[in-house]
């Protein structure tokens, strides 16, 4: 879903950049209307947020990197904990 989100907001930002260039072409950039300037402004904020939520981004792979060393430090300590229960549980049992 989070890759559909950001392919949705870079094909927004890619339209409405493609349009304001062609006024630009046409027309001069004095006639580009300020609320395309606003919108532009909005996807490119949108479509660089969903890229560093998706490691597209130096800071978003560190962050991804950070959030996963952390998961596997605690996950381990629990994998083995549960591997001592059960062998725990086996030498009792026999």
């Amino acid at each position: 879903m989070a890759i559909e989100q950001y392919c949705r907001v870079e094909a927004r930002l890619r339209l409405l950049t493609d349009w304001m260039n062609e006024i630009i072409e046409e027309k001069g950039p004095s006639k580009v209307p300020p609320y395309l300037w606003g919108e532009i402004t909005r996807a490119e904020n949108n479509a660089f947020r969903r890229a560093d939520s998706l490691g597209l981004s130096p800071e978003g792979r560190m962050k991804i990197a950070k959030d996963t060393s952390i998961s596997r430090h605690f996950n381990e300590g629990r994998i083995s904990d549960l591997g001592n229960a059960g062998r725990s549980l086996r030498t009792a049992s026999q």
